[in-house]
């Protein structure tokens, strides 16, 4: 059952046997505390665009807050609402030329 996330909450999540785990804010819908079988705590952030689902990792916690993690899933929020993919836009920024590429050039 989703719960509103706290520093609590997430701590007492327990680790599953393998795999991983999503508990589901109900704060900001999409948003969710991943949980592997390492222990390792991870905010992602699920949504549909065209007609696909997706799923983003926002960033690890506790080095991500829950504030700052509903906040940023909020603003990528904003973006899928005006037809802009965020993962597609990630991908585009890591293949974008750097400045040793420019130089190079």
């Amino acid at each position: 059952m989703p719960k509103r996330l706290t520093s609590q909450v997430i701590t007492a999540i327990e680790s599953p046997a393998e795999g991983n785990v999503i508990e589901w804010d109900t704060e900001v819908k999409g948003l969710g505390i991943r949980v592997t079988a390492a222990g390792q705590r991870s905010f992602v952030l699920r949504y549909v665009i065209a007609g696909r689902e997706r799923r983003m990792t926002l960033g690890s916690y506790p080095a991500l807050s829950v504030s700052a993690a509903r906040d940023l899933a909020t603003r990528h929020k904003g973006d899928i609402a005006h037809n802009r993919d965020p993962l597609d836009q990630r991908k585009a920024a890591r293949e974008a030329a750097d400045m040793r590429a420019l130089c190079r050039d």
